[in-house]
C-alpha cells in the first residue's frame, strides 16, 4: 500500500480548508437551534462563499489537468454538503407525507426576520447547485474515465467511503448513485424556484411567510428546529466520513500539511463566527417574546395579515 500513495494538493482541501469548512457546516446547523436570524442568513453567506472558493479552484485545476479524480471527487464532497441538507428535508417531507404540522420550513420562519440579503443568498445558492450539478454531470458520465484517471491503475485502485463500505472510484453503481443524487438536487432546486417565481407573482408568498411565523410564535413549533438540525447533523457526519475516510484509503501523503496562511485564515473566521453565534445565540423562549413584541408594535396581526 505504501507504493500506492498519493501526494496530497493541501492548497485545495488541505486541513485549515476542510476544518473551516467543517466548522461553518456545523455553525450552520447550531444557528437553526438557537435562533439567530441575522447570523443564519449570515453564515449561510459564508459558507457559500467558502464552497464557492474551493469550487472555482477546483474547476481551475481540472481545466489544467493537474488534479486526480480522487481528488476531484474529495473537492465535490466538501462543496457538496449544504447542499444535500435539501436532500435530508426533502426526504422529511416525504415520510411525513407532506403534512403541514411535519413542514421543517415552520422551523426555518423565524430566518424570514431578517429578509435583507436573503433573496441574493437564494438566487447565489440556486445558481452554485445547478453549477455543481453541471460539473458532477461532467465528471461521473465518464469524462474522467476516458482521461484514465477515474479509477487510478490496476495495482493501484482508487478507493472511496460509501456508507459504511469500500468501493471502487470507477464502480458503476457509485457513479448511478451520484448521477441520480445531484440530479435529484438540480431538478429540485430549479422547481423550487419556479414554484417561488410563481408564488411570488401571485402574491402567495408574503401571505405564506405571515401565517408560518404566526404558527411558530403562537404554536411554539421549536421542535422543528431540532428535527432539521438533526436530520443536517446526520448529513454532515456522513460527509466528513466520506471526506477523511476517502484520504485514509487512498494513503494520501500531505492531505494534513499546512502550506500556506490561506489555509489559516478560513480557519480562523468559521471559529470566529462559531463563537459568535454561541455568545449571541437566544433561546426559543426569548426570541419568540421579542418576535410577538414586534408583531405588536408593528400594529399586531390584524395588520400583517392572516
Amino acid at each position: 500500500m505504501s507504493s500506492c500513495h498519493l501526494p496530497a494538493n493541501p492548497g485545495t482541501y488541505g486541513p485549515g480548508i476542510r476544518l473551516s469548512l467543517y466548522l461553518n457546516w456545523a455553525t450552520v446547523i447550531l444557528s437553526d437551534i438557537v435562533y439567530t436570524p441575522t447570523r443564519s442568513v449570515f453564515e449561510r453567506f459564508v459558507t457559500l462563499l467558502l464552497e464557492s472558493a474551493v469550487f472555482i479552484s477546483l474547476l481551475k485545476q481540472t481545466s489544467t489537468d493537474s488534479i486526480a479524480a480522487i481528488e476531484i471527487y474529495i473537492c465535490t464532497l466538501l462543496v457538496s454538503c449544504t447542499c444535500c441538507f435539501h436532500i435530508a428535508s426533502f426526504l422529511w417531507r416525504m415520510g411525513t407525507c407532506c403534512r403541514e404540522e411535519f413542514d421543517l420550513s415552520l422551523g426555518s420562519a423565524w430566518m424570514q426576520w431578517s429578509t435583507h440579503g436573503r433573496n441574493v443568498l437564494t438566487a447565489g445558492r440556486f445558481v452554485y447547485i445547478v453549477g455543481l450539478g453541471t460539473f458532477e454531470f461532467w465528471f461521473w458520465n465518464g469524462s474522467g474515465e476516458r482521461r484514465g484517471r477515474m479509477g487510478g491503475d490496476m495495482e493501484c485502485p482508487r478507493w472511496v467511503w460509501v456508507f459504511g463500505r469500500r468501493v471502487a472510484l470507477g464502480d458503476g453503481g457509485l457513479r448511478v448513485f451520484m448521477v441520480v443524487l445531484y440530479t435529484a438536487l438540480v431538478v429540485g432546486a430549479v422547481a423550487v424556484a419556479a414554484m417561488n417565481l410563481v408564488r411570488r407573482r401571485r402574491g402567495d408568498a408574503r401571505k405564506e411567510w405571515r401565517r408560518a411565523v404566526r404558527r411558530n410564535l403562537d404554536n411554539g413549533t421549536t421542535w422543528l428546529h431540532i428535527v432539521r438540525a438533526v436530520l443536517h447533523a446526520v448529513v454532515m457526519a456522513l460527509f466528513i466520513t466520506a471526506i477523511e475516510r476517502t484520504i485514509q484509503f487512498n494513503d494520501m501523503t500531505g492531505a494534513w500539511d499546512v502550506s500556506s496562511s490561506a489555509q489559516i485564515f478560513p480557519l480562523l473566521v468559521s471559529c470566529c463566527l462559531l463563537v459568535g453565534v454561541i455568545r449571541e445565540g437566544k433561546s426559543p423562549k426569548e426570541e419568540a417574546e421579542k418576535g410577538m413584541a414586534w408583531v405588536a408594535a408593528a400594529g399586531g396581526w390584524a395588520r400583517w395579515g392572516p
